[in-house]
């Protein structure tokens, strides 16, 4: 028996017509690929993401760090006054006491 089709026509005996199969076919087919780009989309915005949220997370790394380095350039500088005013009271000691 033959099966002859006219367009989009449904036949309820035997399905759907070729022309209807291959569309299908076609849609699966275009929603398939934009569900992958969508996905590989996704993928490459998180990708940046992280990498931004990385590099944001090394800056503040850096900056602690070198907030560190100064604190302890701060402290040491107040070390070396500290100690030269020791030193100079010393001296003056000395000189006091030779005087006397």
């Amino acid at each position: 028996m033959a099966r002859f089709y006219k367009g989009k026509t449904k036949c309820v005996k035997f399905g759907l017509s070729p022309y209807e199969k291959k569309e299908k076919k076609r849609k699966k087919k275009k929603k398939k690929e934009e569900e992958e780009e969508e996905r590989e989309e996704d993928f490459k915005v998180k990708k940046k993401k992280k990498k931004k949220k990385r590099e944001e997370e090394e800056e503040k790394e850096e900056e602690k760090e070198e907030e560190e380095r100064r604190r302890e350039k701060k402290k040491k500088k107040k070390k070396k006054k500290k100690k030269k005013k020791r030193e100079e009271e010393r001296r003056r000691r000395r000189k006091r006491r030779r005087r006397l």
